[in-house]
């Protein structure tokens, strides 16, 4: 296609489109799937130099409209791009950098600059004008970046960004915060929602607002406890004990180490032994850790985990407890599970038999 008859087109379709105010480009006659995204404020980078995988950019900031639509298989990317340049040259904007296709260096480097405003399929190569404008009440930014999909459609995406100082007043500041003293969360009592005949161990409270989901005694067991997670994986320690199991249902309120460290201090005015402690991922993985431990518990995340293992004397015996608290992905509380293990010999004379 010749110049003249490359310009005949790109005046023809300018001239099917009008921009409105509020925006700086009209629409293609045949654009399907517009889509438009207003952003008040946001730092964005022009490229202004692409040296093969290197880039060399603007950092520019300012109020932002993103607009994008799909074109047919006809509008080739040649004539999308001078359309637009025809137009930006009409309103004697200033073409701060212009490429195409193998010109605009390595697709992946330009999608990691790009995104996520624009998105860039690394696929089919493209084309990218970035423009400067002078507004009345400043300068205008314009992004251009067009691809085609050979037989399929040629999809365009604008970003328009009016250049406009940080605005540093959206909300207020009261000192009148500083002067009152720290207001507690108010938790809502829920003991009515215990699980049928459950209780709380007489050794050890409950988190105010917290319920009791499951709840178990057994007279005599072996219960696995962890000591330790080394490469080879949990050290577990077996204990002949009365097992009195509880898992409490936590109130969104409180954070996973309020809940672990008030047991940490619980435990510390009994005076108890600590024999093992890890929080996080330092527990490992949350699903092979409950598994370890025969616990019935929700799996939630490795992130949010926190496992206590203390111990106390007494002449009767020795009393472990073990704590484990999980919470969910964003960080709330979920369940935490008490167990009280006072340890025992086993009674073997339970089952009566006749010799005779």
């Amino acid at each position: 296609m010749g110049q003249n008859t490359l310009l005949s087109a790109v005046f023809l379709v300018v001239t099917a489109f009008s921009a409105s105010a509020s925006t700086l480009f009209g629409t293609f006659p045949d654009a399907k799937y517009p889509a438009e995204k207003r952003i008040h404020f946001t730092p964005f980078d022009l490229i202004t130099a692409v040296d093969g995988d290197k880039l060399s950019v603007l950092p520019v900031s300012g109020k932002l409209t993103q607009h994008s639509f799909e074109l047919p298989d006809s509008y080739t990317l040649e004539l999308v791009i001078n359309n637009y340049l025809a137009q930006l040259k009409k309103i004697n904007a200033e073409i701060v950098f212009q490429c195409q296709q193998e010109a605009c260096g390595d697709p992946y480097v330009l999608r990691d600059q790009l995104a996520p405003r624009i998105t860039v399929d690394t696929s089919y190569l493209g084309a990218y004008v970035a423009a400067k404008l002078t507004g009345s009440s400043g300068d205008v930014y314009s992004v251009i970046y067009a691809f085609h999909r050979e037989d399929r459609y040629t999809k365009v995406q604008l970003v328009t960004l009016e250049s406009i100082p940080e605005p540093l007043d959206l909300i207020e500041a009261n000192p009148a915060f500083l002067q009152q003293d720290p207001q507690e969360v108010e938790i809502k009592d829920r003991r009515s929602e215990d699980s049928q005949d459950s209780a709380d161990h007489p050794l050890l409270g409950r988190m105010p607002g917290s319920f009791i989901s499951r709840y178990k005694q057994t007279n005599f067991t072996q219960v696995p406890v962890n000591v330790g997670i080394s490469a080879a994986g949990y050290q577990t320690q077996p204990l002949n004990a009365k097992l009195t199991e509880i898992r409490y249902r936590m109130p969104e309120e409180y954070s996973l180490f309020e809940i672990s460290s008030n047991y940490a201090a619980a435990a510390n005015k009994l005076a108890a032994e600590s024999v093992f402690h890890c929080e996080g991922k330092a527990c490992g993985d949350d699903a092979e850790l409950i598994k370890s431990m025969g616990l019935h518990q929700d799996v939630n995340t490795d992130e949010w985990q926190d496992y206590q293992l203390f111990k106390l004397s007494r002449p009767g015996g020795d009393v472990y407890f073990d704590i484990y608290a999980q919470g969910r992905y964003d960080g709330t509380p979920a369940d935490t599970t008490v167990r009280v293990m006072e340890l025992s010999a086993l009674k073997d004379d339970r089952v009566v038999i006749d010799l005779d």
